[in-house]
């Protein structure tokens, strides 16, 4: 039986409104082995409560889905928190797993609208998906229907699937299904993803600050990414709340439809590759697999870090002769690393430096001095979040590799390469 892990909208703390797609959940019971918490932690937190779940349960239990009302993050902007750890998930969705994010609407984006602070941005590969910010950054456009609409609020959208646009091999999401409600729907720009449901062609508009603009076309507030062996789902409009599922209850449906599609989905794809179940047990290569592996991993990491230093090297000797301070890179260098390891690293010019740091060092060089680098790769703590996964280097312990682990090396590695290219 499929199994489904449903993270609440809040904390266990608020009660009883922490859930609030309590007729979904039930729904979804009918048709799969559903487990409720709030969130999921690496380690027990300081206030432990019987929602919350360890990493550990999480991955022992081998979930088929998982289902997030309320957005990825408890708070907004710069003081929000990830209710799954952003690395898990990330490892979940490439080994297999289905993740759907849900109700990402004007309402939970409303508070300090900003891309550079919002979360949903810094994470936007996982997600699949831009808001359209407008030229100001912080003015997001949002879908509307002065026809199929709910009690005549605008923004409260009834997509019918025949006046929609959606990819074709997502049909079977909409099977039995005559209309979706959704709440306060935001646009989303595609990176990589298909296009899963839009507002309705002819009469659905698109606004930004309460004047219409138009987009060319009916606007997309849900798509679906593949990433490796896994799908995400990011829908960016209010669609699990009990309120939205009593006035439109297809909407519990369709949310059924498109997870047991996509589970099927994951599970093809890994038999297409000619790997077992993921889901089953642990995933490792046999030794030749290994090696072969090892060898490719080892030489994309060799190649991003060279391209790295180079980078470095070349950044510093240009702000060096911008100041007009002979010696300057190479004491921004050492500044860099801990007073034991200066020892270590030795002196010389700043390529020879650069040369004999770590992985980690480059990283440090880089935070230290991010006005110089901003330009190449556009957000600091996605930089640092990636660089901790490639400074793990699986590929160093001679060991089976988990296949999810790879494939988020590899992905994370892949970034920095493009970045630097």
């Amino acid at each position: 039986m499929t199994r489904l892990c449903y993270v609440q909208r809040l904390p266990a703390s608020v009660g009883r409104d922490g859930l609030a797609g309590r007729l979904l959940v039930d729904h979804l019971r009918r048709q799969y082995e559903v487990a409720i918490c709030d969130g999921v932690f690496d380690s027990p937190p300081a206030m432990p409560n019987a929602a919350h779940m360890l990493a550990s349960d999480f991955a022992a239990q081998r979930f088929d889905a998982v289902y997030m009302e309320g957005g990825a993050f408890w708070g907004s902007d710069g003081n929000a928190t990830w209710k799954v750890p952003e690395a898990l998930l990330r490892s979940y969705v490439a080994g297999g797993g289905v993740l759907v994010v849900a109700d990402v609407g004007r309402g939970e984006m409303s508070v300090g609208r900003n891309r550079k602070d919002s979360p949903y941005e810094r994470a936007h590969d996982l997600f699949g998906a831009h808001f359209d910010w407008g030229d100001d950054e912080s003015s997001l456009a949002y879908g509307a229907d002065e026809v199929s609409n709910w009690n005549g609020r605008l923004t409260s959208v009834i997509a019918v699937p025949e006046r929609i646009v959606y990819e074709p091999w997502l049909e079977l999401a909409y099977k039995g299904i005559d209309q979706v409600l959704a709440l306060q729907p935001l646009v989303l720009h595609s990176l990589y993803g298909s296009a899963l449901i839009t507002g309705n062609s002819s009469t659905s508009k698109t606004l930004r600050n309460d004047l219409f603009v138009d987009l060319g076309g009916p606007f997309t507030f849900g798509i679906v990414q593949q990433i490796e062996f896994g799908f995400v789902v990011f829908i960016a409009a209010g669609v699990s709340h009990d309120v939205v599922i009593e006035a439109n209850p297809d909407n519990a449906r369709w949310m059924s439809n498109i997870v047991s599609l996509l589970v099927d989905e994951a599970s093809r794809e890994r038999d297409r590759r000619g790997l077992r179940d993921p889901l089953q047990g642990a995933r490792t290569l046999r030794h030749q697999e290994w090696a072969a592996e090892l060898g490719r991993l080892a030489e994309l990491h060799n190649d991003v870090e060279q391209r790295m230093r180079a980078m470095i090297h070349r950044t510093l000797a240009s702000e060096e002769s911008a100041r007009g301070e002979h010696g300057w890179a190479e004491r921004e260098i050492l500044a860099a690393i801990s007073a034991k390891e200066r020892s270590r690293v030795g002196s010389g010019s700043p390529d020879q430096l650069l040369a004999r740091l770590y992985w980690i060092d480059l990283i440090v060089i880089i935070g230290r001095r991010w006005r110089l680098f901003a330009r190449t790769f556009g957000d600091l703590q996605e930089l640092r979040a990636k660089a901790r996964i490639v400074n793990d280097r699986p590929f160093a312990h001679a060991k089976p590799l988990d296949v999810a682990d790879m494939a988020l090396y590899r992905r994370e590695l892949s970034w920095f390469k493009a970045k630097l290219e």
